[in-house]
């Protein structure tokens, strides 16, 4: 299956992992102190733009989903994904915000976890 968006972890492609509806960026400007000027009207300029990812994975087997976590480990994470904002790959350093996850199904022969949600913010 091909899906329509990148998703990569230190530059290991996990975007199979993902649901077909799971994925959603966001852009929030940074703004510079502002500045009052004698009319009382604000002044500020947008330094930059900051990105959030949210991905929701689709159930994982135990394996899969260990190999997914040891990539979450490392800290500071380079996440390379498609913005839908921007319409362009971006490769930025994020964060891993909030990991939400619950088992589905656990016996003898498999685990699978599902509902996981991972969001990413740009440092």
């Amino acid at each position: 299956m091909s899906y329509p968006y990148t998703f990569k972890i230190n530059n290991v492609d996990f975007s199979g992992y993902l649901t077909k509806y799971g994925y959603a960026t966001t852009l929030e400007p940074v703004y510079s102190d502002g500045m009052v000027d004698l009319a009382g009207v604000e002044h500020t300029a947008v330094l930059r733009y900051k990105g959030t990812l949210t991905v929701t994975l689709r159930p994982l087997e135990g394996t899969s989903w260990s190999t997914l976590a040891s990539a979450l480990m490392d800290g500071i994470l380079e996440i390379q994904y498609t913005c839908l904002q921007r319409n362009a790959v971006v490769i930025a350093s994020m964060r891993l915000d909030s990991v939400t996850t619950e088992f589905l199904l656990e016996n003898a022969s498999r685990k699978l976890v599902g509902n996981t949600q991972l969001t990413f913010t740009q440092l």
